[in-house]
């Protein structure tokens, strides 16, 4: 049986793996890559690169420290979590992970505590030039690219108030925000009419992307709307989705609690309401979808596992 499981290894649970390491834990990190949303980096056009905080570079050296110790490493696909004892404050309670490897055998593995920390959920959408173009002018994650679009135009899309919010601060300093829409979505109506009356912001409501086009990068989005078919050119284009957490794999028995957006609810230690069990990164309520943010959680949740693992055993 382990001391502990790392379940995902984004910034959160490389860095929760290399406090592990230093605390000398037995250990596992569960993981179909390393890096998480990291891996994905746009490249703007006409952007000096020095200009761009790179987010595989923040992680660079914990990917290095996992890239050393290969065996504490398991490269499968989650496919549960549950308790073996009764879930609850109790600290003789047994996790099993069940997973599948790439060659489809299944695995199960024991352990005393749990971190999760597997992050959101990849938005997929069948629009043409999309894949082709991700990472090169198109991407998602704008508030980590917001100072490269000074006096720029940059085009966004999405179905939530979070779009709108994007927009709001783009428009302080960008030469336009060009805005799409869909009607399925659900915006916060004041926030709405705010973009409505803004001089630098174009809205295009009821809107359906139908191609990204370009060279080398993206440089032109089509869309429909109402009043026709619209080509818009821009210095980078974003697909702003609320972040859903990647938490199909936990057993409902487990009791954990979430809040009104699905995420892992966590205390000061990161420890979710399930004792033995914590969380750390975009997927709990602490999360604020920054490398430099998951990275401080993960190594903080691996210290609170530690003390906990010192703590005296209850046995029922």
């Amino acid at each position: 049986m382990y001391d502990l499981i790392i379940l995902g290894a984004g910034p959160a649970g490389l860095s929760a793996a290399v406090y592990a390491i230093r605390k000398r834990l037995d250990f596992l990190v569960i993981s179909q890559d390393l890096g998480g949303r990291t891996n994905t980096l746009v490249t703007l056009p006409e952007v000096e690169d020095y200009t761009i905080i790179k987010a595989r570079e923040q992680v660079g050296v914990y990917r290095s420290r996992l890239h050393y110790r290969s065996e504490l490493l398991r490269t499968e696909k989650i496919t549960k979590l549950q308790a073996l004892g009764e879930p609850g404050a109790v600290k003789a309670t047994v996790f099993q992970v069940n997973t599948r490897r790439s060659d489809g055998m299944e695995q199960r593995y024991e352990t005393r505590t749990v971190l999760i920390a597997t992050g959101t959920k990849t938005v997929s959408l069948d629009v043409p030039g999309l894949k082709q173009f991700w990472g090169r002018g198109l991407g998602t994650n704008i508030q980590s690219y917001n100072h490269a679009f000074w006096e720029k135009d940059v085009f966004l899309y999405g179905d939530s108030t979070r779009v709108l919010w994007a927009a709001l601060d783009l428009s302080d300093f960008a030469a336009g925000v060009h805005l799409a829409i869909p009607t399925d979505g659900s915006y916060d109506l004041d926030v709405l009419d705010q973009l409505r009356e803004h001089e630098n912001i174009f809205l295009y409501e009821d809107a359906k992307l139908l191609e990204f086009q370009g060279n080398e990068f993206c440089r032109t989005v089509e869309i429909q709307t109402p009043q026709g078919i619209v080509s818009i050119h821009a210095a980078g284009f974003f697909l702003e989705f609320d972040p859903e957490p990647a938490l199909d794999f936990i057993d409902p028995q487990l009791g954990l609690a979430r809040d009104d957006d699905d995420r892992i609810v966590v205390d000061r230690f990161m420890e979710s309401s399930v004792s033995g069990l914590f969380a750390a990164g975009d997927v709990c309520t602490m999360g604020r979808y920054q490398v430099l943010t998951a990275l401080g959680q993960g190594a903080g949740a691996a210290l609170s596992i530690y003390q906990w693992l010192r703590r005296p055993t209850i046995i029922d």
